[in-house]
């Protein structure tokens, strides 16, 4: 690597690569270097396809403890839902600690999160068709409703 003082500045020669400012190679070090804590602490995140499953089951254990809940207000007290939730995280073998760091994560960065919500919607559309399937049902599509203006 050459070095040599060029009107005043100093330009770095380093093979076919020219920098006129050593701020460039800091800025470049400094990236690498912010990326590199960035991959760290994704180790710790629990995978989308992952996130995707435990989310889906979480929110089935809702609704079926709400459906159960719905006319007995008593079984609202023992807190049951928290049990199906650790149902959940058994069958996926996540802790609740990792689920819930995870989750932090997803929602501070929002493509992301975005993207699992896209995909546990996703998930909930494939379900919902394979059930229409098989009762006969026509497939739902994005966007349409459950329930038929002859309804309401």
């Amino acid at each position: 690597m050459n070095s040599r003082k060029n009107s005043g500045r100093m330009v770095l020669r380093c093979g076919a690569f020219t920098w006129v400012n050593p701020l460039c190679l800091v800025c470049i070090l400094f990236f690498f270097a912010c990326s590199h804590d960035r991959a760290k602490s994704n180790e710790k995140v629990l995978p989308v396809n992952t996130m995707k499953q435990v989310v889906w089951d979480m929110l089935r254990a809702d609704e079926y403890y709400l459906r159960k809940t719905q006319f007995d207000s008593l079984h609202r007290l023992d807190q049951e839902n928290f049990r199906y939730y650790e149902q959940v995280f058994r069958a996926h073998g996540v802790n609740r600690k990792q689920f819930y760091e995870s989750w932090k994560w997803y929602q501070s960065h929002p493509t992301v999160f975005q993207l699992l919500i896209d995909s546990v919607d996703a998930l909930g559309m494939r379900q919902r068709n394979e059930a229409n399937r098989r009762f006969g049902a026509p497939p739902t599509t994005p966007g349409s409703s459950s329930s038929s203006p002859k309804d309401q």
